[in-house]
């Protein structure tokens, strides 16, 4: 199960940007996440360019329109990577929500927001995401840090809004653009949440 988050470094997807309008790429504060640290597929790969736009591992955040971003490598060290079956996936239905994994963004503080854009794993057909949740929050708690099989709730006692549930495209080709882009316009949040329910069968 992996996922790309992208954004640029404002100066980020699993991978994902945040715009905050057509120009303006909102930057990532932190990223914790389930299942980190498999094969060099650590967490900040979501938000550091890997694979995108030539950078074959790690690279400089993109700039600029995120829908000329595309994804140009399908190593798996330029993706985040779950665990491993044994020690950092989350196995159904013992996880809540039966989910296989997690991701919490950090905005730094609340940004309105405009687009979500998505891109998936390029590494192997049987791992990319298929169904997954996006929430919203300004006042997440209890968020896990430096545990990589820990499970965690978005539910509104931690502070969670859901803004819905979604199914990701298939893609293996290279030069793609995001296979999912959300409209999150009208929203605010410093925390987004995404909780990984299902992949193509892995």
């Amino acid at each position: 199960m992996q996922i790309k988050i992208k954004t640029t470094l404002a100066a980020a997807t699993a991978g994902l940007a945040l715009s905050a309008n057509a120009a303006s790429v909102l930057a990532i504060a932190g990223v914790e996440s389930s299942g980190y640290g498999n094969y060099a597929g650590t967490q900040t790969k979501l938000t550091d360019a890997s694979g995108m736009n030539g950078n074959t591992s790690s690279g400089p955040g993109q700039s600029g329109d995120p829908n000329t971003w595309t994804a140009t490598s399908n190593a798996y060290q330029a993706e985040w990577q779950s665990a491993g079956n044994t020690n950092g996936v989350l196995y159904t239905p013992n996880s809540h929500n039966n989910k296989m994994g997690w991701i919490v963004f950090d905005l730094g503080s609340s940004q309105a927001m405009d687009e979500i854009h998505m891109w998936n794993v390029r590494a192997g057909v049987t791992t990319e995401v298929r169904n997954y949740t996006i929430h919203f929050s300004d006042t997440a708690i209890g968020v896990p840090t430096n545990d990589a099989v820990q499970d965690y709730q978005f539910t509104g006692a931690n502070g969670w809004s859901a803004f819905g549930s979604f199914t990701m495209a298939a893609t293996q080709a290279t030069g793609n653009g995001a296979e999912a882009i959300h409209d999150v316009s009208g929203n605010s949040a410093q925390y987004i949440g995404i909780e990984i329910l299902t992949n193509n069968g892995n």
